[in-house]
């Protein structure tokens, strides 16, 4: 099962690395041909997303490498992250947001072990099962540089500074925990190119792509229209 796991998580990531790169591609072509900006001083934009390509909650190594324990079934996967962003126009071209990313990995399955039994001085088979989950919230404070010159498309590329804060739920009936909860960043820092572009005076949609919670976020955004 596993390595069927880690084909899906390659082409996963794959897809979404080419979806970055035509993204890109578009934005670049859009600002070649646009001549007045969007992004305001005092402007107020809200914007609501979903990631693709999350990583998944990662198992023990003690288990995987142990000799007497064989999976009868496991499952790996994960929802999220959920984004939410706030961002205040200090300036023509420089945004000051407060970004919160929120996301959920899920882990279940059960495996059977060889146990040695001291009473009867031989080996017994145990069947154990797990349900794990694993919730991560990312909140930081960004920093956005408008430099696209539209008033259909803002253009911008930004850096971000944050703190995870992370939460288990491990629920097992084995002598072993799935979770590893020892593999964690609290501090982490984002690097990343977005576009929002506009369908009326208020409503719009938006992506980014870059090294952040994911590689793609994309989704809808309101502004403050003056």
């Amino acid at each position: 099962m596993q390595p069927f796991l880690l084909l899906y998580v390659s082409l996963h990531k794959q897809i979404n690395m080419k979806k970055a790169i035509l993204f890109l591609s578009w934005v670049l072509i859009f600002t070649t041909f646009s001549h007045a900006q969007i992004f305001k001083l005092d402007g107020l934009y809200i914007s609501g997303g979903y990631g693709f390509g999350a990583a998944t909650i990662e198992t023990n190594n003690s288990i995987n490498n142990s000799n007497n324990l064989q999976y009868n079934s496991y499952q790996n996967y994960s929802v999220g992250p959920f984004t939410l962003q706030t961002e205040y126009g200090v300036s023509s071209k420089i945004g000051i947001a407060f970004h919160v990313a929120n996301m959920h990995s899920f882990e279940k399955g059960s495996y059977t072990e060889k146990v040695w039994n001291q009473n009867t001085n031989a080996f017994e088979t145990l069947t154990s099962t797990f349900n794990n989950a694993k919730h991560v919230t990312g909140m930081s404070v960004r920093i956005n540089n408008h430099f696209s010159k539209s008033e259909k498309l803002d253009v911008y590329w930004g850096v971000g500074l944050g703190q995870n804060k992370t939460r288990y739920n491990i629920s097992t009936t084995g002598s072993h925990s799935m979770a590893n909860p020892l593999n964690e960043t609290p501090i982490f820092a984002e690097l990343y190119l977005g576009g929002r572009t506009y369908f009326n005076d208020h409503w719009g949609a938006y992506a980014e792509v870059g090294f952040m919670k994911t590689f793609v976020i994309a989704g809808f955004t309101w502004r403050q229209k003056k």
